[in-house]
């Protein structure tokens, strides 16, 4: 076998391998999320059990996650108060509204945008060879819309299969002007303290 022969055996060895260990990788962790024996061995399992043992009071979720799938492990303090089966991630086609930070190519091409409504990471992976596409969009408000994943409390956390990314204007310090347009036409310009005060009355 040539040099040559022999560098490409290895390569593909090498690929089917990290197949094999993300596979496994996934079948883990979603037995730590829904709390089921996990189908490796003894030493496999204990190890993957100490992982979660790193919840506690102050941790009260630890997600992981491939290029394909993610899960969240909770603690057995969240389950319990929570008192229902845990839930599987839900998946469907939308967008998230954030800023976009934090391109990375490192095992996979992806960003990180953070949701508008709390400030939350949503990782965002890229198809290869899109990574241009998103230079611009960095440090800048958007919104990413493709295959969003929810947490079981609603929350964004991944996106994949990204359609599209749209940038948003910056907000100014006078936006909030634009907001008076949701008072009815008769408001005479009561103060806000003084209408709540009357509602608070008015019980």
């Amino acid at each position: 076998m040539s040099p040559a022969s022999r560098r490409l055996t290895a390569v593909r060895s090498s690929a089917s391998a990290l197949v094999r260990v993300s596979a496994a990788y996934e079948v883990v962790a979603d037995a730590l999320a829904q709390r089921v024996p996990i189908p490796y061995s003894e030493m496999v399992a204990r190890q993957a059990t100490a992982l979660a043992s790193v919840l506690a009071d102050h941790v009260s979720a630890i997600r992981l996650e491939t290029p394909d799938r993610d899960f969240t492990i909770i603690s057995a303090t969240e389950a319990m108060t929570s008192q229902a089966p845990p839930q599987r991630p839900t998946v469907s086609l939308g967008g998230v509204e954030g800023r976009i930070q934090t391109l990375s190519n490192r095992r996979s091409v992806r960003f990180t945008l953070y949701d508008e409504l709390d400030d939350r990471a949503v990782f965002c992976y890229l198809r290869p060879g899109d990574e241009n596409m998103i230079q611009k969009f960095w440090g800048h408000r958007a919104i990413v819309e493709g295959t969003v994943r929810r947490d079981s409390a609603g929350r964004p956390t991944t996106i994949r299969d990204i359609t599209d990314v749209v940038m948003l204007p910056e907000r100014g310090p006078d936006d909030w002007l634009s907001a008076r347009g949701v008072l009815a036409p008769s408001w005479d310009g009561t103060p806000a303290e003084d209408m709540i005060r009357k509602v608070r009355d008015a019980w």
